[in-house]
């Protein structure tokens, strides 16, 4: 501390000081309250970047599915499916209940999931090969083909993920079906398309780090559970 003279510690001297401190608390205070709202607006403003963000690659992601009639034709698939297993939901205008003998809901023709099933096992089928087709060389190890047919065979498996991206959604829009008679097979299907993300994001799948860990953001971020398994 600096030496003081008399005049320093007299009433008037200690009462300006006083003021003093009084006036710079109140000017901290204040600029605690504005860092506040910057801090505020900052969160604010970072949230509304990564929506803007997740927007844009969403529908950066869907055009590239759009451009990609195999990709593009899985929703296709299903939706006609979908359509059938609806149809299945009555009886058809031949059919006689008394001459039958039993209720149209009582017989394996109603509610038949099985067309809705069989679309995604084959996708899921031709995911798989399309990826075991192209898959990578091991990390660090020496790649037969060369830079060319890399570069095609990433494209191949980017094309497989973006297949199952999009049978993902349809899976997912098939277990919010206004009936209780598929609840039990919709949610086995999604088990699987979640169980296929999982081996291929953590398992050796073909799959390059750098694509496990961008598509493990692509399910984390759009998909969510039960695909995203570190949720």
């Amino acid at each position: 501390m600096s030496i003081l003279t008399a005049d320093d510690i007299t009433e008037e001297a200690i009462l300006a000081v006083k003021k003093q401190l009084h006036a710079q608390d109140e000017k901290v205070e204040q600029l605690r309250h504005q860092l506040s709202q910057v801090q505020l607006e900052l969160a604010n403003a970072e949230s509304e970047r990564s929506r803007i963000a997740n927007m844009l690659q969403w529908r950066s992601l869907m055009a590239e599915v759009e451009r990609d009639d195999d990709v593009a034709g899985v929703t296709a698939a299903i939706e006609a499916a979908v359509a059938e297993f609806h149809t299945s939901l009555q009886p058809p205008e031949d059919y006689d209940e008394k001459l039958e003998g039993i209720p149209f809901s009582d017989t394996d023709d109603y509610a038949d999931f099985s067309l809705i099933e069989t679309i995604i096992d084959d996708r899921l089928e031709a995911i798989r090969r399309l990826v075991a087709d192209n898959a990578a060389p091991p990390e660090g190890g020496s790649a037969e083909a060369g830079e060319k047919d890399e570069v095609e065979a990433r494209r191949q498996r980017r094309r497989a993920l973006l297949m199952l991206v999009v049978l993902s959604v349809n899976v997912s829009n098939i277990t919010n079906l206004p009936t209780a008679d598929i609840v039990t097979q919709a949610e086995e299907m999604r088990e699987g398309v979640a169980s296929q993300w999982d081996s291929f994001l953590f398992g050796n799948s073909g799959l390059l780090e750098d694509e496990k860990e961008e598509w493990r953001k692509v399910v984390r971020t759009f998909l969510g559970p039960p695909y995203d398994t570190t949720a």
